[in-house]
């Protein structure tokens, strides 16, 4: 017998005995055998992404978009108890721990290179977490797993410049989210015509996610949310329409899967009947025009600002009877227009604008004591009731908190944006502005309506849309002006 026929022998023998240990570890894990199994995946996603961070982004993708699912079949066919959640979402923050630990490995054993901007950027991260920390209410564990979700994607960054190095490359990482979602688009759908199955209705009762308990028993038609964890991510499909439809109009091949792509993601966007939803695409093309030019971007963000101003203006007439006149111009006879065209839902975010025509809402250091921060839930009927950013910030950090926030988004955007105008070939700048529009739509939402940053899949998405931008920016255009 030759030495590879003993190699094999010998690795068959080895594979049995730690095959049947595994087995045995899943199936007698106190909180069920799915979530025994997802927590074996997790190791091996880990072990990978230690090794090959590359390939662990890759594997990383339908971690994130499917976990939430997992959540709920470890729940129903296991432990109903906040353990068994926690060990199946804690699954993508290990992955992404050991990503940057197998970077940074890497760059230690002279394998690759760390920037300056790198560093700079993890920095950054550390700073932004403690802000997070600072502005956030609820609970310590609460805002933990706030900030965790929030931030931790950021590090995808500096990942993926080490390990994506031109255009095309970064696109097919964009490319492999997409058709990781199809899926939970088509499962979106079903859901619209057919309902939630049982155990997505007794997932709900169990009552660990309060969100999604609300979502799915406080509508007498819940909406759908495919296999993701909420409503609110499955605007994803959103961003991801608009990414096959990008990619339909530039992409020489494959342009049949590009168009069959864009009718699921446009279906499902319909099936969502959620109105940000439907508007997202929309947002993204007029932001990717504004954003070509210096004088195009000024006029997006004073209409922008002019906006938003009127809005908190003019917020209180809209609150107490602008929006139902609105409805009743706008009432449709189907039963999706009822639902969908209707703006009453907004008085939501009208609410917490009428605090900001208010004196007493400005605060050098904020208004909220420890106690409201940690233990007070606030409702609606409260008077300090508010379901934006802005406010948060205003209430936890004071004035100082907000100019401090602003500062850094706005020295932010200035240097994204001045990195697009360097770029003199117009393929590549256009390519450049759609995906910086995505993330930027994305802050915008949060800023004005309500943290989305922390939701998974959408922080994935965004970050990695920020990532590919920058190796966009960084690339030379007769290296990748033709392939942008």
């Amino acid at each position: 017998m030759n030495e590879n026929g003993i190699g094999k022998a010998i690795g068959v023998i080895l594979a049995v005995p730690l095959a049947l240990l595994i087995g045995f570890w899943v199936l007698t894990n106190p909180t069920g055998a799915i979530s025994g199994l997802s927590m074996m995946m997790t190791l091996f996603i880990g072990l990978v992404a230690l090794v090959n961070p590359r390939m662990g982004l890759l594997l990383l993708v339908p971690q994130v978009l499917y976990v939430d699912e997992i959540k709920r079949l470890a729940v129903s066919y296991g432990v109903a108890s906040y353990s068994t959640v926690y060990e199946v979402l804690l699954g993508p923050i290990l992955t992404m721990s050991l990503l940057n630990a197998g970077y940074l490995a890497s760059v230690c054993l002279g394998q690759k290179r760390i920037t300056r901007a790198a560093v700079w950027w993890y920095a950054g991260v550390l700073v932004i977490t403690a802000i997070f920390m600072a502005t956030s209410t609820g609970s310590f564990q609460s805002r933990a797993q706030l900030v965790i979700n929030t931030c931790i994607y950021m590090t995808l960054i500096p990942l993926i410049l080490a390990y994506f190095s031109d255009i095309d490359e970064g696109m097919k990482l964009l490319k492999w989210q997409v058709v990781w979602a199809i899926p939970s688009a088509l499962w979106g759908i079903q859901q619209y015509y057919h309902g939630l199955s049982p155990m997505e209705i007794d997932y709900a009762k169990t009552g660990l996610s309060v969100v999604h308990y609300q979502q799915v028993l406080g509508f007498a038609v819940p909406r759908s949310f495919g296999f993701f964890g909420t409503t609110t991510a499955f605007a994803v499909v959103s961003i991801y329409g608009a990414l096959c439809l990008h990619l339909l109009r530039k992409s020489k091949d494959g342009k049949f899967g590009y168009f069959l792509m864009t009718v699921i993601y446009i279906w499902a966007i319909v099936a969502s009947r959620q109105r940000t939803i439907l508007m997202i695409i929309p947002m993204i093309a007029v932001c990717s025009y504004f954003f070509y030019s210096p004088g195009r971007t000024l006029f997006f963000y004073f209409t922008g600002f002019g906006l938003f101003v009127t809005g908190v203006i003019f917020s209180n007439s809209l609150l107490h009877g602008g929006l139902s006149k609105i409805d009743s111009a706008i009432e449709s006879d189907s039963a999706w227009g009822r639902e969908v065209l209707k703006v009453g839902t907004f008085s939501d975010r009208l609410k917490g604008w009428t605090r900001l025509r208010k004196a007493s809402t400005y605060s050098l250091m904020g208004t909220a004591k420890a106690t409201d921060r940690s233990d007070r839930v606030v409702v609606y009927t409260d008077e300090d009731y508010s379901h934006d950013a802005i406010n948060s910030i205003l209430k936890n950090a004071g004035v100082l908190g907000l100019l401090g926030v602003f500062a850094v988004l706005g020295g932010l955007l200035t240097t994204l944006h001045r990195s697009v105008y360097r770029l003199k070939n117009p393929q590549q700048r256009r390519v450049a502005c759609f995906l910086l529009a995505t993330p930027a739509m994305v802050s915008f939402l949060s800023v004005a309506g309500g943290n989305i940053l922390a939701v998974n899949p959408i922080n994935i998405t965004l970050w990695t849309f920020l990532g590919i931008f920058l190796v966009v920016v960084q690339t030379r255009p007769s290296e990748g002006g033709e392939a942008a």
